[in-house]
């Protein structure tokens, strides 16, 4: 590269690379999985349905949750217990199930009513489990699935 031309060529193709490394290495950091953002996870874990498509209402939740916990699909089954807090909250009119509401918005609605507390809680586990992408162990399964059937019998 005896030109300036080659040089500065050179130059930029090089700062590309860094600055493509320093995302890199900064999204590992944060616990991005990067693979999965140049290509489409797989189908399996994706649940054999859409919340979008189906109302809370209608999902029969002890079915579902069965068979996730059968299949150790853990994660699925973590999403579905919350599913169903919700739709238990929204039955006995604690809440006001949207589709596209936000665990804050309902968080909100709940901390005046003595639930605040131990709905953050599921909720953590909920969006630790789930937008974390984190698979958990049976035992750690238990252990969410026992918080979720107390916050159950505190809104029963």
């Amino acid at each position: 590269m005896g030109t300036d031309e080659g040089w500065t060529t050179f130059k930029v193709i090089l700062y590309i690379f860094a600055g493509v490394a320093v995302i890199y290495v900064i999204l590992k950091l944060l616990g991005v999985n990067v693979a999965g953002l140049l290509r489409k996870e797989s189908q399996k874990n994706m649940p054999d349905y859409m919340i979008e498509a189906d109302n809370i209402h209608d999902i029969d939740f002890g079915k579902r949750i069965e068979a996730a916990i059968n299949s150790q699909d853990y994660r699925n089954a973590v999403r579905l217990l919350y599913l169903f807090a919700l739709r238990q909250l929204s039955e006995k009119d604690l809440i006001k199930w949207k589709l596209n509401k936000t665990n804050q918005e309902y968080w909100k609605e709940l901390k005046n009513k003595g639930l605040g507390e131990s709905f953050s809680e599921i909720t953590y586990f909920f969006e630790w489990v789930w937008y974390g992408h984190f698979d958990i162990s049976g035992e750690k399964f238990k252990e969410i699935q026992s918080l979720f059937q107390k916050f159950g019998q505190r809104i029963a």
